[in-house]
Protein backbone atom coordinates (compact mmCIF):
# COMPACT_ATOMS: atom_id res chain seq x y z
CA UNK A 1 0.00 0.00 0.00
CA UNK A 2 0.97 3.62 -0.28
CA UNK A 3 0.80 5.77 2.61
CA UNK A 4 -1.55 8.37 3.51
CA UNK A 5 1.12 11.10 3.28
CA UNK A 6 4.53 10.79 3.05
CA UNK A 7 7.14 9.09 5.53
CA UNK A 8 9.75 10.94 6.34
CA UNK A 9 49.61 -18.52 28.90
CA UNK A 10 49.77 -15.97 30.77
CA UNK A 11 50.48 -12.75 29.35
CA UNK A 12 51.68 -10.04 31.20
CA UNK A 13 48.92 -8.58 33.51
CA UNK A 14 48.66 -5.23 31.70
CA UNK A 15 46.56 -7.35 28.99
CA UNK A 16 43.83 -8.37 32.04
CA UNK A 17 41.81 -5.01 31.61
CA UNK A 18 42.89 -4.93 27.62
CA UNK A 19 41.19 -8.65 27.18
CA UNK A 20 37.65 -7.86 29.73
CA UNK A 21 37.06 -4.80 27.38
CA UNK A 22 37.94 -7.17 24.32
CA UNK A 23 35.27 -9.34 25.55
CA UNK A 24 33.00 -6.86 26.06
CA UNK A 25 33.40 -5.03 23.08
CA UNK A 26 35.74 -6.55 20.28
CA UNK A 27 33.48 -9.37 20.19
CA UNK A 28 29.81 -9.07 19.20
CA UNK A 29 27.89 -11.90 20.57
CA UNK A 30 24.04 -13.11 22.89
CA UNK A 31 20.57 -13.24 21.91
CA UNK A 32 19.81 -9.93 21.41
CA UNK A 33 18.13 -10.44 18.13
CA UNK A 34 14.90 -9.33 19.15
CA UNK A 35 15.58 -7.07 21.88
CA UNK A 36 17.56 -4.23 20.81
CA UNK A 37 17.26 -2.24 17.07
CA UNK A 38 20.55 -0.70 16.00
CA UNK A 39 18.95 1.69 13.83
CA UNK A 40 19.59 5.74 13.83
CA UNK A 41 15.29 6.01 13.22
CA UNK A 42 14.08 2.45 15.50
CA UNK A 43 16.56 3.28 18.28
CA UNK A 44 15.60 6.93 18.60
CA UNK A 45 11.94 5.84 19.23
CA UNK A 46 12.98 3.22 21.51
CA UNK A 47 12.30 -0.01 19.27
CA UNK A 48 8.37 1.26 18.56
CA UNK A 49 7.31 0.70 14.79
CA UNK A 50 5.90 -3.05 14.03
CA UNK A 51 2.64 -0.73 13.16
CA UNK A 52 3.58 1.43 10.81
CA UNK A 53 7.38 1.89 10.60
CA UNK A 54 8.71 3.05 7.24
CA UNK A 55 9.93 0.38 4.81
CA UNK A 56 13.09 1.26 4.75
CA UNK A 57 13.79 0.14 8.62
CA UNK A 58 10.64 -1.39 9.24
CA UNK A 59 10.93 -5.04 8.08
CA UNK A 60 13.61 -5.72 10.41
CA UNK A 61 10.09 -4.99 13.38
CA UNK A 62 7.62 -5.99 11.12
CA UNK A 63 7.95 -8.14 7.59
CA UNK A 64 4.28 -6.31 6.80
CA UNK A 65 6.49 -3.08 7.15
CA UNK A 66 7.55 -3.39 3.53
CA UNK A 67 4.31 -2.01 2.60
CA UNK A 68 4.60 1.03 4.01
CA UNK A 69 5.92 3.13 1.61
CA UNK A 70 5.29 6.47 -0.34
CA UNK A 71 3.88 6.38 -4.03
CA UNK A 72 6.81 7.96 -4.78
CA UNK A 73 9.65 5.95 -3.69
CA UNK A 74 11.43 3.47 -6.07
CA UNK A 75 14.64 2.33 -4.14
CA UNK A 76 16.22 2.85 -0.82
CA UNK A 77 19.55 1.53 0.53
CA UNK A 78 20.11 2.03 4.35
CA UNK A 79 23.24 1.50 6.45
CA UNK A 80 22.95 1.00 10.39
CA UNK A 81 25.19 0.34 13.01
CA UNK A 82 24.61 0.67 16.58
CA UNK A 83 25.62 -0.67 20.34
CA UNK A 84 24.23 -0.50 23.34
CA UNK A 85 26.62 -1.25 27.15
CA UNK A 86 26.17 -1.31 30.74
CA UNK A 87 28.99 -1.21 33.26
CA UNK A 88 27.52 -0.82 36.38
CA UNK A 89 30.03 -2.06 38.34
CA UNK A 90 32.78 -0.60 36.86
CA UNK A 91 34.44 -3.83 35.96
CA UNK A 92 36.62 -2.72 33.46
CA UNK A 93 37.91 0.59 35.51
CA UNK A 94 38.77 -1.54 38.25
CA UNK A 95 40.24 -4.67 35.94
CA UNK A 96 42.25 -2.12 34.57
CA UNK A 97 43.42 -1.18 37.93
CA UNK A 98 44.10 -4.65 38.93
CA UNK A 99 46.11 -4.96 35.91
CA UNK A 100 48.56 -2.22 36.62
CA UNK A 101 48.95 -3.32 40.17
CA UNK A 102 49.88 -6.96 39.85
CA UNK A 103 52.10 -5.77 36.52
CA UNK A 104 53.54 -3.50 39.06
CA UNK A 105 54.50 -6.04 41.88
CA UNK A 106 54.81 -9.07 40.11
CA UNK A 107 55.09 -11.80 42.50
CA UNK A 108 53.72 -11.26 45.87
CA UNK A 109 56.41 -11.81 48.92
CA UNK A 110 57.06 -10.20 52.22
CA UNK A 111 59.63 -7.55 50.81
CA UNK A 112 56.24 -6.15 48.98
CA UNK A 113 54.75 -2.80 50.51
CA UNK A 114 52.06 -3.64 52.54
CA UNK A 115 50.04 -0.63 51.68
CA UNK A 116 50.29 -1.62 47.95
CA UNK A 117 49.16 -5.52 48.93
CA UNK A 118 45.90 -3.85 50.81
CA UNK A 119 45.30 -1.86 47.78
CA UNK A 120 44.80 -5.09 45.65
CA UNK A 121 42.59 -6.50 47.75
CA UNK A 122 40.73 -3.29 47.95
CA UNK A 123 40.48 -3.77 44.21
CA UNK A 124 39.83 -7.34 44.40
CA UNK A 125 36.88 -6.76 47.02
CA UNK A 126 35.41 -4.08 44.22
CA UNK A 127 35.44 -6.76 41.55
CA UNK A 128 33.15 -8.83 43.53
CA UNK A 129 30.01 -10.40 41.65
CA UNK A 130 30.78 -7.56 39.18
CA UNK A 131 29.41 -7.53 35.75
CA UNK A 132 29.42 -5.75 32.48
CA UNK A 133 27.66 -6.49 28.78
CA UNK A 134 27.33 -5.00 25.37
CA UNK A 135 24.77 -5.84 22.78
CA UNK A 136 25.46 -4.18 19.16
CA UNK A 137 24.98 -4.51 15.94
CA UNK A 138 25.12 -3.65 11.74
CA UNK A 139 22.94 -3.99 9.22
CA UNK A 140 22.66 -2.66 5.31
CA UNK A 141 18.76 -2.94 3.63
CA UNK A 142 17.96 -2.89 0.02
CA UNK A 143 14.41 -2.40 -0.50
CA UNK A 144 12.55 -2.23 -3.63
CA UNK A 145 8.49 -1.07 -3.48
CA UNK A 146 5.89 -2.68 -5.25
CA UNK A 147 1.86 -2.76 -5.40
CA UNK A 148 2.84 -6.59 -6.53
CA UNK A 149 4.81 -7.45 -3.85
CA UNK A 150 7.01 -5.35 -2.07
CA UNK A 151 10.17 -6.66 -1.17
CA UNK A 152 13.48 -5.53 0.99
CA UNK A 153 16.91 -7.86 1.15
CA UNK A 154 18.75 -7.51 4.27
CA UNK A 155 22.08 -8.75 6.17
CA UNK A 156 21.91 -8.01 9.82
CA UNK A 157 24.56 -8.76 12.28
CA UNK A 158 23.72 -8.74 16.16
CA UNK A 159 24.59 -10.04 19.41
CA UNK A 160 25.75 -9.09 22.65
CA UNK A 161 28.13 -10.55 25.05
CA UNK A 162 27.83 -10.40 29.32
CA UNK A 163 31.11 -10.59 31.33
CA UNK A 164 31.44 -11.26 35.07
CA UNK A 165 34.15 -11.58 37.30
CA UNK A 166 34.73 -14.86 39.92
CA UNK A 167 36.74 -13.31 42.58
CA UNK A 168 38.33 -16.07 45.20
CA UNK A 169 38.25 -15.35 48.73
CA UNK A 170 40.76 -17.56 49.03
CA UNK A 171 43.08 -15.42 46.83
CA UNK A 172 42.19 -11.97 49.83
CA UNK A 173 42.64 -14.31 52.27
CA UNK A 174 46.20 -15.63 51.25
CA UNK A 175 47.07 -11.63 50.54
CA UNK A 176 45.67 -10.40 53.95
CA UNK A 177 47.65 -13.58 56.20
CA UNK A 178 51.00 -12.23 53.68
CA UNK A 179 50.46 -8.37 55.20
CA UNK A 180 49.57 -10.07 58.69
CA UNK A 181 53.15 -11.83 58.19
CA UNK A 182 55.07 -8.54 57.38
CA UNK A 183 53.36 -6.85 60.01
CA UNK A 184 54.45 -9.49 62.36
CA UNK A 185 57.65 -9.99 60.48
CA UNK A 186 56.34 -13.99 60.18
CA UNK A 187 58.24 -15.71 57.55
CA UNK A 188 55.52 -16.47 54.68
CA UNK A 189 56.45 -17.63 51.14
CA UNK A 190 54.88 -15.31 49.35
CA UNK A 191 51.86 -15.62 46.96
CA UNK A 192 53.04 -15.92 43.08
CA UNK A 193 50.23 -13.74 40.97
CA UNK A 194 49.84 -17.12 38.44
CA UNK A 195 48.47 -19.13 41.16
CA UNK A 196 45.50 -16.62 41.88
CA UNK A 197 41.91 -18.23 41.35
CA UNK A 198 40.39 -15.14 40.68
CA UNK A 199 38.87 -15.44 37.31
CA UNK A 200 36.81 -14.01 34.35
CA UNK A 201 34.20 -15.44 32.10
CA UNK A 202 32.13 -14.42 29.48
CA UNK A 203 28.63 -15.72 27.92
CA UNK A 204 26.91 -14.50 24.93
CA UNK A 205 26.73 -15.48 20.67
CA UNK A 206 26.62 -13.65 17.43
CA UNK A 207 23.94 -13.99 14.49
CA UNK A 208 24.57 -13.09 11.46
CA UNK A 209 21.41 -13.10 9.48
CA UNK A 210 20.40 -13.31 5.41
CA UNK A 211 16.81 -12.75 4.83
CA UNK A 212 14.53 -10.94 2.88
CA UNK A 213 11.08 -10.00 3.13
CA UNK A 214 7.90 -9.86 1.67
CA UNK A 215 5.03 -7.81 1.83
CA UNK A 216 1.66 -7.58 0.19
CA UNK A 217 -1.68 -5.84 0.77
CA UNK A 218 -4.38 -7.19 0.51
CA UNK A 219 -8.10 -5.78 0.81
CA UNK A 220 -10.63 -8.26 3.31
CA UNK A 221 -14.15 -7.05 3.43
CA UNK A 222 -13.34 -3.05 2.88
CA UNK A 223 -10.20 -3.74 5.44
CA UNK A 224 -6.60 -2.97 3.92
CA UNK A 225 -4.35 -6.16 4.95
CA UNK A 226 -0.90 -6.09 4.93
CA UNK A 227 0.69 -9.40 5.05
CA UNK A 228 4.64 -10.07 5.44
CA UNK A 229 6.86 -12.93 5.65
CA UNK A 230 10.83 -13.24 6.00
CA UNK A 231 12.62 -16.10 5.34
CA UNK A 232 16.08 -15.82 6.79
CA UNK A 233 19.72 -17.68 7.48
CA UNK A 234 21.09 -17.54 10.73
CA UNK A 235 24.30 -18.52 11.62
CA UNK A 236 25.11 -18.55 14.96
CA UNK A 237 28.43 -18.40 17.18
CA UNK A 238 27.77 -19.53 21.00
CA UNK A 239 30.66 -18.41 23.55
CA UNK A 240 31.35 -20.26 27.01
CA UNK A 241 34.82 -18.27 28.42
CA UNK A 242 36.47 -18.72 31.42
CA UNK A 243 39.94 -18.16 32.75
CA UNK A 244 41.88 -17.02 35.81
CA UNK A 245 42.77 -13.48 36.11
CA UNK A 246 46.55 -14.23 35.66
CA UNK A 247 45.96 -16.35 32.30
CA UNK A 248 43.47 -14.85 30.35
CA UNK A 249 45.19 -14.43 26.43
CA UNK A 250 43.25 -12.02 24.35
CA UNK A 251 44.52 -14.52 21.25
CA UNK A 252 42.83 -17.77 22.42
CA UNK A 253 39.34 -15.76 22.85
CA UNK A 254 37.86 -17.08 19.86
CA UNK A 255 39.64 -20.71 20.12
CA UNK A 256 37.64 -23.75 19.68
CA UNK A 257 37.68 -24.50 23.16
CA UNK A 258 35.74 -21.58 24.09
CA UNK A 259 33.05 -21.42 21.02
CA UNK A 260 30.71 -23.84 18.99
CA UNK A 261 28.71 -22.01 15.58
CA UNK A 262 26.03 -23.82 13.92
CA UNK A 263 23.19 -22.77 11.09
CA UNK A 264 19.78 -22.49 11.05
CA UNK A 265 16.83 -21.39 8.96
CA UNK A 266 13.90 -19.22 10.34
CA UNK A 267 10.94 -17.03 9.62
CA UNK A 268 9.94 -13.80 10.71
CA UNK A 269 6.04 -13.54 10.19
CA UNK A 270 3.61 -10.08 10.07
CA UNK A 271 0.24 -8.58 9.76
CA UNK A 272 -0.76 -5.09 9.95
CA UNK A 273 -3.72 -3.31 9.18
CA UNK A 274 -4.80 0.88 9.35
CA UNK A 275 -7.98 2.98 9.45
CA UNK A 276 -7.06 6.21 7.99
CA UNK A 277 -4.24 7.62 10.09
CA UNK A 278 -4.93 4.81 13.06
CA UNK A 279 -2.62 1.68 12.13
CA UNK A 280 -2.21 -1.59 14.72
CA UNK A 281 0.42 -4.46 13.80
CA UNK A 282 1.01 -8.09 14.90
CA UNK A 283 4.85 -9.35 14.48
CA UNK A 284 6.22 -12.49 15.62
CA UNK A 285 9.61 -13.10 14.80
CA UNK A 286 12.33 -16.07 14.73
CA UNK A 287 9.15 -18.27 14.75
CA UNK A 288 11.15 -21.79 14.78
CA UNK A 289 12.29 -22.14 18.39
CA UNK A 290 16.35 -23.82 18.12
CA UNK A 291 18.62 -24.74 20.60
CA UNK A 292 22.59 -23.70 20.16
CA UNK A 293 24.87 -25.53 21.75
CA UNK A 294 27.31 -24.40 23.59
CA UNK A 295 30.69 -25.76 25.15
CA UNK A 296 29.53 -26.21 27.86
CA UNK A 297 27.42 -29.26 27.72
CA UNK A 298 24.97 -28.54 30.74
CA UNK A 299 24.32 -24.98 29.12
CA UNK A 300 22.66 -24.04 25.49
CA UNK A 301 21.23 -20.51 23.93
CA UNK A 302 17.91 -20.66 23.36
CA UNK A 303 16.63 -18.48 19.91
CA UNK A 304 12.70 -18.60 20.64
CA UNK A 305 9.86 -17.15 19.18
CA UNK A 306 8.74 -13.81 20.32
CA UNK A 307 5.28 -11.89 19.46
CA UNK A 308 5.01 -8.44 19.82
CA UNK A 309 2.05 -5.96 19.08
CA UNK A 310 1.74 -2.78 17.90
CA UNK A 311 -0.68 0.51 17.12
CA UNK A 312 0.87 3.60 15.70
CA UNK A 313 -1.08 7.13 14.65
CA UNK A 314 0.78 8.83 11.21
CA UNK A 315 0.37 12.53 10.18
CA UNK A 316 1.91 14.36 7.96
CA UNK A 317 3.93 16.46 10.72
CA UNK A 318 4.78 13.11 12.36
CA UNK A 319 3.89 9.56 14.18
CA UNK A 320 4.10 7.79 17.18
CA UNK A 321 3.86 4.63 17.60
CA UNK A 322 3.73 1.93 20.72
CA UNK A 323 4.81 -1.68 20.97
CA UNK A 324 4.38 -3.91 23.32
CA UNK A 325 6.48 -7.56 23.80
CA UNK A 326 3.51 -10.58 24.26
CA UNK A 327 6.03 -13.03 25.87
CA UNK A 328 9.22 -13.12 27.87
CA UNK A 329 12.93 -14.33 25.92
CA UNK A 330 16.21 -14.87 26.90
CA UNK A 331 18.46 -11.96 27.37
CA UNK A 332 22.08 -12.34 25.80
CA UNK A 333 21.63 -16.19 26.61
CA UNK A 334 22.04 -15.58 30.58
CA UNK A 335 18.92 -17.00 31.23
CA UNK A 336 17.29 -13.98 32.26
CA UNK A 337 14.26 -12.91 30.91
CA UNK A 338 13.08 -9.19 29.19
CA UNK A 339 9.77 -8.08 28.02
CA UNK A 340 9.53 -4.60 26.99
CA UNK A 341 7.01 -1.88 26.19
CA UNK A 342 7.86 0.87 24.19
CA UNK A 343 6.77 4.13 23.40
CA UNK A 344 8.16 6.65 20.89
CA UNK A 345 7.38 9.49 18.63
CA UNK A 346 8.71 11.89 15.83
CA UNK A 347 8.48 15.21 14.66
CA UNK A 348 8.88 15.62 10.96
CA UNK A 349 9.52 19.35 9.63
CA UNK A 350 8.82 20.05 6.41
CA UNK A 351 9.83 16.59 5.47
CA UNK A 352 13.62 17.57 5.76
CA UNK A 353 14.52 17.56 9.95
CA UNK A 354 13.07 15.22 11.83
CA UNK A 355 13.15 15.07 15.97
CA UNK A 356 12.76 11.54 17.82
CA UNK A 357 11.42 10.65 21.62
CA UNK A 358 11.43 7.30 22.82
CA UNK A 359 10.76 5.06 26.28
CA UNK A 360 10.92 1.96 26.95
CA UNK A 361 10.17 -0.21 30.08
CA UNK A 362 11.07 -4.15 30.87
CA UNK A 363 8.17 -5.19 32.50
CA UNK A 364 10.67 -8.82 33.07
CA UNK A 365 12.62 -6.25 35.55
CA UNK A 366 16.14 -7.72 34.25
CA UNK A 367 16.70 -3.85 32.18
CA UNK A 368 16.66 -0.43 33.59
CA UNK A 369 14.29 1.37 31.48
CA UNK A 370 15.42 3.56 28.94
CA UNK A 371 15.27 7.08 27.47
CA UNK A 372 16.15 7.82 24.21
CA UNK A 373 16.62 10.72 21.54
CA UNK A 374 17.37 11.24 17.72
CA UNK A 375 18.07 13.85 15.21
CA UNK A 376 17.38 12.87 11.18
CA UNK A 377 18.17 15.10 8.28
CA UNK A 378 16.67 14.02 4.94
CA UNK A 379 16.80 16.74 2.31
CA UNK A 380 15.09 16.69 -0.62
CA UNK A 381 14.54 12.68 0.82
CA UNK A 382 17.10 11.89 -1.37
CA UNK A 383 19.93 11.18 1.55
CA UNK A 384 19.28 10.67 5.00
CA UNK A 385 21.23 10.94 8.23
CA UNK A 386 19.44 9.69 11.43
CA UNK A 387 21.54 9.80 14.83
CA UNK A 388 20.23 8.26 17.81
CA UNK A 389 21.09 8.10 21.66
CA UNK A 390 20.27 6.03 24.45
CA UNK A 391 20.52 6.84 28.54
CA UNK A 392 19.27 3.91 31.32
CA UNK A 393 20.06 3.28 34.70
CA UNK A 394 22.87 1.21 35.77
CA UNK A 395 25.41 3.24 33.16
CA UNK A 396 23.84 2.12 30.35
CA UNK A 397 24.43 4.20 26.94
CA UNK A 398 23.89 3.71 23.48
CA UNK A 399 23.88 5.22 20.12
CA UNK A 400 22.85 3.62 16.73
CA UNK A 401 23.49 5.59 12.96
CA UNK A 402 21.62 5.29 9.99
CA UNK A 403 23.20 6.56 6.42
CA UNK A 404 19.89 6.23 3.52
CA UNK A 405 19.82 6.67 0.29
CA UNK A 406 16.43 7.05 -1.72
CA UNK A 407 14.90 7.36 -5.20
Amino acid sequence: MTLPTPLSRPLNKTLLATTIAATIAATLAGHAAATESFNGKTMAMSGAGVANAHYSHGVILNPANAVRYHETDDFNLNLNVGAVGSDEDDLIDNADQLANQLDALGNLTTATDTAELAAINTTLENLKQAQANLVAGANITVGIPSKQVAAVFFVNVIGGIEAATLIAQSDIDQIDQLIQDIDNSNPNPGLDVDDLSSRVSATGLMMREIGISFGKEVDFRGQPIAVGITPKHQRVETIVYSETIANIDSDNFDADQFTVDDSHVNLDLGVSTHWERLFAGLSITNLISHDFATVDPSRSVTIEPQATAGVGYFTGWGNVAFDLDLNPIQYLGSGDDVQFAKLGAEVNIYRTVQLRVGYRHDLEDTLDDTLSLGFGLSPFDVVNLDIAAMKGGSDTLGVALQLGLSF
